[in-house]
């Protein structure tokens, strides 16, 4: 239990350091989830991006138009 606890932590962490340097004015928190996403599974669609993120597919396709 304390390992995943850590763990979490040390993956929040890991996710705040990557926000704080890519940070852009454009980009929302959901972008920044959405391309991590993206970034994790190489390559993957928006249904699996929508079903993941538990969002609807038409926000998802936004934020991917956006951050194109």
């Amino acid at each position: 239990m304390i390992l995943a606890h850590r763990l979490s932590a040390i993956n929040k962490n890991g996710w705040r350091y990557t926000r704080n340097r890519l940070t852009h004015p454009a980009l929302t928190n959901a972008a920044y989830d959405v391309c991590g996403i993206i970034s994790q599974t190489g390559s993957t669609n928006q249904d699996n991006i929508a079903k993941i993120l538990k969002m609807d597919k038409s926000s998802v396709a936004k934020i991917v138009n956006k951050c194109v």
